[in-house]
C-alpha cells in the first residue's frame, strides 16, 4: 500500500497533530528570519511586517550615531513619529508580539543614540 490512512476519529495518528501543533507554536515565538536591507522595499507602504526582519542588517550596515536627520530620512524615508528630538519607525509585529519600533535620539541635529522596543 502506497500510501496510509489517516484516521483521526481512531486516534491513529496523534504525532501529526502534536508536530503540527508544535510547529505553529515555534512560528508563532520567534522572530522572523533576519533579511538584506532594501531602502525601496523599508519605503513601501506596507512595509512595517518586513521591516522587522531588515532593522539589525540596517544598523550592522549603517554607522548611524552621528548621522543627520536628514540622512536618517533620505535612507529610511519619512519616520513614523518625529517629536522633540525623537525620529521613531514602526517594524511591525515581530514573535507574535504588537508593534516594535526603531527609535533613534537625536541632540543638535545628530542621531546620539537609538534603540528597538516594543509596545
Amino acid at each position: 500500500m502506497p500510501f496510509a490512512r489517516i484516521d483521526l476519529a481512531k486516534g491513529k495518528t496523534p504525532g501529526v497533530v502534536v508536530v503540527a501543533v508544535c510547529a505553529v507554536v515555534v512560528f508563532l515565538i520567534l522572530p522572523p528570519f533576519p533579511k538584506h536591507f532594501d531602502e525601496k522595499t523599508w519605503r513601501a507602504r506596507d512595509c512595517p511586517p518586513g521591516r522587522y526582519a531588515m532593522h539589525q542588517d540596517f544598523l550592522n550596515h549603517h554607522k548611524v550615531v552621528g548621522m543627520t536627520k536628514e540622512q536618517l530620512i533620505d535612507l529610511l524615508g519619512p519616520p513614523d513619529g518625529d517629536e522633540k528630538g525623537v525620529l521613531t519607525w514602526n517594524l511591525g509585529m515581530a514573535a507574535g508580539a504588537d508593534d516594535n519600533y526603531l527609535e533613534f535620539q537625536l541632540r543638535d541635529g545628530k542621531v546620539v543614540s537609538f534603540r528597538v522596543w516594543g509596545v
